[in-house]
């Protein structure tokens, strides 16, 4: 599946071009071991191949499997630094997740 944003919401499509996974995502990311990190009202969780949930969102930070673990973080927060035109995320726990 491929991910898209449609409506300033991200979904994910097939190779044919057709919707899967209705966009209803703030963010998201690519699937990767069947699973993908998806934002909703603000936090991340991992949604499976229908859209649902499988690791609740309550992460603020998620990155795709790799190897049945993925990075997380937890109490962080994003920053801008509008000099050098980049964010990056600041505080919190940092840690990995394994596959469930």
């Amino acid at each position: 599946m491929a991910l898209v944003k449609l409506a300033n919401k991200f979904g994910y499509i097939n190779k044919e071009g057709n919707l899967i996974i209705e966009p209803q995502f703030d963010e998201a990311d690519i699937f990767s071991e069947g699973l993908a990190p998806a934002q909703m009202g603000g936090k991340w969780g991992y949604i499976n191949q229908f859209g649902e949930f499988v690791i609740p969102p309550d992460l603020d930070f998620a990155k795709p499997f790799s190897e049945g673990i993925a990075l997380v973080n937890v109490g962080g927060e994003l920053k801008q630094d509008k000099e050098q035109g980049k964010a990056y995320f600041m505080g919190g726990k940092w840690g990995y997740i394994c596959k469930p």
